[in-house]
Formats: structure tokens, C-alpha cells, sequence
């Protein structure tokens, strides 16, 4: 990714504390495996409990939902030329777990007007 993994950990961390900060929700956790073009992997968790969802380095003991996607990929959903319904209907991005947790996660946070 252009900008280091912290940096991009960070900021995404500072956007979901925004949105969740009215959300109640039990605990979820989402694991992201993202590879790079050196066959690299970066690995981050977010868990999300109780209006917080902390972004982690590394990979989670407890994982609800995995992502996984190539760095260009996320690259394009960071910078918003590419959603990730459309990357996921498009084959770019995988999601293993259990769906229905995210799925009632996105229905509180479309209910919270945020």
C-alpha cells in the first residue's frame, strides 16, 4: 500500500471509532488478510464491542469473518474508487465466517443514521 501498514491501520482506526462510537453491539471480530505483490501478507483484526472497534496488528485468536484481498485491491476500497460489495461480487475480495454477524453489524449501523 502507499502509505505503511501502521499509518493505514491507524487511520482506519480513527474512521471506525467514529462510526461505531454510537453502535451496541456484541462482540465481532473481523480478521483481514491482505497479500501484497511480494507475496507478502498483512494481517489486522478489528473487534467491535460495546460502541468501540479497536484495529489490532496480527491475527486474532477469535475470528467471526476473514477477508482476504490482494494490497492493490484494498488500495482502490481505501481510496474509494472500489466499494467492497463490488469487490466481493467481482471475485476480488473473499469473506469466510459467519456472514449473518456481519450482516447484523451493517443493519445497526444503517438503523444509527450515522
Amino acid at each position: 500500500m502507499e502509505t505503511p501498514q501502521e499509518e493505514w491501520v491507524a487511520s482506519l482506526n480513527a474512521k471506525l471509532s467514529v462510526l461505531f462510537s454510537e453502535i451496541s453491539a456484541d462482540p465481532l471480530v473481523i480478521q483481514y488478510v491482505i497479500l501484497s505483490e511480494r507475496s507478502e501478507e498483512y494481517r489486522y483484526h478489528i473487534t467491535i464491542q460495546d460502541g468501540v472497534a479497536p484495529v489490532q496488528m496480527g491475527m486474532s485468536d477469535h475470528v467471526d469473518i476473514l477477508f482476504s484481498l490482494e494490497e492493490r485491491i484494498a488500495a482502490q476500497i481505501q481510496d474509494g474508487s472500489l466499494s467492497t460489495e463490488e469487490a466481493f461480487l467481482k471475485g476480488l475480495m473473499k469473506i469466510d465466517g459467519d456472514v449473518k454477524l456481519l450482516v447484523k453489524a451493517y443493519e445497526q449501523i444503517e438503523s444509527s443514521n450515522l
